[in-house]
């Protein structure tokens, strides 16, 4: 005879549902992950198309544009208020003149060609040693040549010139007092040329009248001054400067390494966006 107690009961200690086990077990997908993605990916970005300048030199041309010599630009103004010297930005060029306005840092040596406005970036052979290693081995500061240019390298235009070399463009304007056309506003320019116009005006009239009249007939003064007389004073003493700078030795393939990182932070970039496209996938099934 079976007792109450003796009834088989079954048994469902052994069994389990795993997809009831698995979605009791799993976490939510974690936030703060996509956001680093994307953060990621942005820098990548920010950082290649930063490089835009660089990449764009080391895929243009190796053959050097010849702009000739720089004495010329000053002359061929002089005939011409209105041209301008055809230079490229941000392309290999060569160039010769004579260097003017000299002046250097630890590290490169800086002058104007005279009758331009293209300075002259020079690595100095002193530029790996440090300030005392300079001093004991004596280095000249005159070894360049001081009567003439002749070099090839990277040119680009002052308005787009890395914020490094706003040292160089402050120092050049406070040291000639001539400014460049970057650093002014065409509001300003116009005020500055206006200014300076009433002021020729004004200068004239009073030497007229301060002189005598044997005066005013040997030295040929007269009372007012015509627009086209202006306008030549203001092509040899201009109100601002289109200025460039010439970066010695430096050719397009020197910048390789720009590419390579690119490529290494595209790829980079790549791979956060697949990660990024599986935790989507992943969040939308749960």
């Amino acid at each position: 005879m079976t007792e109450e107690n003796d009834i088989p009961i079954e048994d469902h200690s052994g069994e389990y549902d795993e997809e009831l086990i698995a979605l009791a077990q799993s976490e939510p997908p974690s936030v703060l992950r996509p956001v680093l993605m994307i953060a990621v990916i942005a820098m990548a970005v920010w950082i290649v198309s930063d490089w835009q300048s660089e990449l764009e030199y080391f895929f243009s041309s190796s053959e050097p544009v010849d702009l000739g010599d720089a004495t010329d630009f000053a002359i061929k103004a002089a005939e011409d208020p209105d041209w301008r010297p055809d230079i490229p930005h941000n392309r290999y060029v060569s160039i010769r003149g004579i260097p003017s306005r000299r002046s250097q840092s630890a590290r490169y040596r800086y002058s104007k060609l005279a009758g331009s406005w293209v300075f002259v970036e020079a690595r100095r052979e002193d530029a790996d040693l440090d300030p005392i290693e300079r001093e004991l081995a004596g280095t000249n500061k005159g070894e360049t040549d001081r009567t003439y240019f002749r070099g090839s390298g990277r040119i680009v235009d002052f308005t787009k010139m890395p914020e490094r070399y706003l040292g160089l463009r402050d120092y050049y304007t406070r040291r000639y007092k001539q400014p460049f056309c970057t650093d002014l506003t065409d509001a300003k320019r116009k005020e500055i040329r206006q200014r300076q116009r009433d002021s020729i005006i004004q200068q004239i009239k009073a030497e007229y009248d301060a002189a005598t009249p044997e005066e005013r007939e040997k030295e040929g003064l007269k009372p007012t001054i015509t627009d086209e007389e202006i306008n030549q004073i203001f092509a040899n003493n201009p109100v601002c400067v289109d200025a460039y700078l010439l970066q010695v030795d430096v050719k397009p393939s020197d910048y390789w390494w720009y590419l390579a990182a690119s490529i290494m932070f595209g790829l980079f970039m790549l791979f956060n966006v697949v990660l990024l496209i599986r935790w989507v996938r992943q969040t939308m099934r749960s």
